[in-house]
């Protein structure tokens, strides 16, 4: 995974931490995305929404998930989340609406306190 354009007041390099340690969170029940080092992450300022391709559809537009952020670690935790799992193939009716459990997001605020800290 590669972060290809980041407009948004956050700091790339931390992004790219977050969302390293979501996808290893979401691997341990789902197993390592077959494409995690092809995805191409592109980040705009703003609410947080996105939209993300399905796997058959990685490496064929400029971008593969898509994310608008706004604040909120555990919204921005919860919104990767959401888009990975659509990277990995499943639909709206497989997956809950916010993938991550309680204790993910724990782990997450252990080292990101707040979204001020990836600014």
């Amino acid at each position: 995974m590669r972060i290809i354009k980041n407009s948004s007041v956050y700091n790339t390099r931390k992004l790219n931490s977050l969302f390293c340690m979501i996808h290893n969170q979401l691997a341990k029940p789902e197993g390592r995305h077959p494409q995690w080092k092809r995805i191409r992450v592109k980040i705009h300022n703003g609410r947080n929404s996105g939209r993300a391709c399905y796997p058959a559809d990685i490496g064929w537009r400029e971008w593969d998930m898509f994310l608008s952020l706004g604040s909120g670690i555990e919204n921005i935790s919860q919104l990767f989340a959401h888009e990975l799992m659509h990277n990995y193939g499943y639909r709206h009716r497989q997956f809950r609406s916010d993938p991550l459990d309680q204790h993910h997001l724990d782990e997450i605020k252990q080292k990101f306190s707040s979204h001020e800290e990836l600014k």
